[in-house]
C-alpha cells in the first residue's frame, strides 16, 4: 500500500469530509477511504481484501493516518482545522466497533 504526500496532506487538512470503510471478502479485509459527500466520496485510497483481520486492517487506516498527521504537522505546523490525535483515536475506534468512519457525521448532533 502506498499513500503519496498528496493524499495524506488531503486527508491531513479535510478531517470532518472523510470516509473509512473496512470490508470483508472470502476472510480476508479491505480499506476504502474517500472524501465525504461534500466532495461525491472522492477515493483517496483503497486497496485489494488482502489483510487477514479487520484488527490488521484498522492497523493500515493508523499508519496511513501517522503519515498524513505527520505530513501536514510538517507542511502547516500545528494548524487549526487539520487532523489531531483525537480525532484519529475516534476514528480508530469507530473502525474497531463497526467496521466504519464518517467523519462528517462527528459534528452531527
Amino acid at each position: 500500500m502506498s499513500l503519496s504526500r498528496l493524499t495524506a496532506l488531503e486527508i491531513c487538512t479535510n478531517p470532518t469530509d472523510l470516509e473509512f470503510q473496512i470490508a470483508e471478502s472470502e476472510g480476508k479485509h479491505a480499506i476504502m477511504v474517500t472524501r465525504g459527500p461534500g466532495h461525491r466520496f472522492k477515493l483517496l485510497l483503497t486497496t485489494e481484501a488482502v489483510f487477514e483481520s479487520r484488527t490488521v486492517a484498522v492497523s493500515a487506516i493508523r499508519s496511513v493516518l501517522d503519515v498524513a498527521l505527520r505530513e501536514g504537522k510538517t507542511a502547516f505546523g500545528e494548524a487549526l482545522g487539520m487532523l489531531d490525535q483525537e480525532t484519529i483515536d475516534h476514528i480508530i475506534q469507530d473502525l474497531q466497533e463497526q467496521g466504519s468512519c464518517s467523519t462528517y457525521l462527528f459534528m452531527v448532533v
